[in-house]
């Protein structure tokens, strides 16, 4: 226990800053009611995209509640004989109202999460084997438009290229896979796209960045094959972000999924606006201009000089 609270508004202020990641509610009364043998709801309210967690806190809940409510009913009998405790087995109710997930199932974040995450992988992948299949070429002495033109020409080219084939892949996964699987969807139109477009461009660049630094057209797909089950942990829903190693809490701010992942997901899941999600668009625009120059920089030295 972190923090008691008289106020449930200061708690959802607590809750919406991540300095707390529960809130149980015990209403007024709860005592005598409970003493006088009335059964009592008790509200918690938790983020349940930690999906390998959450299950263990309600059910640690419910073990509390019920060994209290036995004791209640053990110190009743042995006090009150005149009070019937028979007709109702649970003086202490936990009754689970979902706000965001429905269905209660992994579907509405996890699939949703893994799709994106996928996006994420693919178009990097695809912006690393083009770089490192050019420098490859221009290493075996193969002299053609990537090493002629101006590098940021080709860069930028790149990028639009990689922004209208995923723009394409965006409509089919959000537009067509999240209707098929029944995923929730309640982002605005226009914010929708605004950080789309963001969370594209960064990918592509951050893709084009890394593979400046590659001459094997292979190695890519082992680099995202390797990385992508390391990266889903790290990503903040399915593990806490907060409970990882420092070192990992900073690396994570410098991969576009953990801020593409968690702007859609309050986007999209939680119909937030784009207003809400600033810092991770902020974010994906800074590692998208950090990583355009940094890969014009790399690329510009491997051809000219």
């Amino acid at each position: 226990i972190t923090h008691s609270l008289h106020s449930l508004n200061q708690a959802k202020e607590l809750l919406e800053r991540s300095e707390i990641y529960g809130i149980l509610v015990i209403p007024k009364g709860f005592e005598a009611n409970a003493n006088k043998g009335v059964p009592t709801q008790l509200l918690y309210r938790a983020n349940a995209s930690y999906f390998l967690i959450y299950g263990t806190i309600i059910e640690g809940l419910n073990s509390v509640g019920n060994a209290f409510s036995n004791k209640i009913k053990y110190k009743t009998k042995l006090m009150q004989k005149q009070v019937d405790l028979s007709k109702d087995s649970t003086l202490v109710r936990f009754v689970s109202m979902p706000l965001f997930n429905y269905s209660i199932g992994y579907i509405n974040y996890a699939l949703a999460a893994i799709l994106v995450f996928i996006l994420h992988q693919t178009l990097i992948a695809g912006s690393m084997i083009i770089t490192a299949s050019q420098n490859c070429a221009h290493k075996q002495g193969i002299r053609d438009y990537f090493n002629q033109c101006p590098i940021a020409y080709l860069l930028f080219a790149r990028i639009l290229v990689f922004t209208v084939i995923y723009c394409v892949l965006f409509l089919l996964y959000f537009g067509v896979f999240f209707k098929i699987y029944g995923i929730h969807t309640h982002a605005n139109v226009i914010d929708f796209w605004c950080f789309s477009l963001a969370f594209i461009v960064c990918c592509a660049s951050f893709g084009i960045f890394l593979g400046s630094f590659l001459v094997n057209p292979a190695l890519p797909t082992q680099i995202i094959l390797l990385s992508s089950l390391p990266l889903v942990f790290m990503m903040g829903f399915i593990y806490p972000v907060y409970l990882l190693p420092d070192f990992l809490q900073i690396f994570v701010q410098f991969i576009p999924a953990y801020h593409g992942i968690n702007g859609f997901i309050w986007l999209n899941q939680m119909a937030a606006s784009l207003h809400s999600v600033m810092p991770h668009f902020y974010a994906l625009l800074g590692i998208f201009m950090s990583c355009l120059c940094l890969g014009i920089y790399s690329l510009r030295k491997r051809y000219y000089v």
